[in-house]
């Protein structure tokens, strides 16, 4: 039987520092032989840019029920780095490094969890979906701001 195939492309709509309202989307993309099946959602959260990014990877990750041949891709260069490069460490010692919890340590708990079921692949930068994703949350964005101003 082969394997399943998984596509992961996250985007926030805002990379600014800081904690800010965000609104994260993840489109997940199961390959089948008829070709693929995507699944799109997006999560609001008040939050720094990592958090909200993780966030959104730790949700779409639940949602897959199966373990796959699994590609995450997005455009957060310290996450896809660390969940590539440091993940794996920072399990084996607890979630802390250099004698200190990491930041975001229930976020990358809950990752470490899930992607231990799949065969990982990590890739860094803009992707099939960047483009989309981002206009569809500025759609959103405008959207929620005009049922508040309401």
């Amino acid at each position: 039987m082969q394997e399943k195939k998984v596509n992961l492309y996250l985007e926030c709509n805002t990379t600014v520092f800081g904690k800010k309202e965000r609104l994260c989307g993840y489109v997940l993309e199961y390959i089948t032989e008829k070709g693929p099946v995507t699944l799109v959602d997006y999560r609001e959260g008040r939050g720094t840019y990592n958090r909200e990014f993780l966030r959104g990877l730790a949700e779409a990750l639940e949602r897959i029920k199966e373990p796959c041949v699994l590609s995450i891709y997005g455009q957060n260069r310290f996450v896809m780095n660390m969940l590539r490069d440091r993940l794996k460490d920072w399990a084996a010692d607890g979630f802390i490094s250099n004698g200190r919890p990491i930041m975001n340590q229930e976020e990358w708990r809950r990752i470490w969890e899930q992607v231990q079921k799949h065969k990982v692949a990590v890739e860094l930068g803009e992707h099939a979906y960047s483009r989309w994703l981002l206009s569809e949350m500025e759609d959103k964005n405008a959207g929620i701001t005009e049922k508040q101003s309401n």
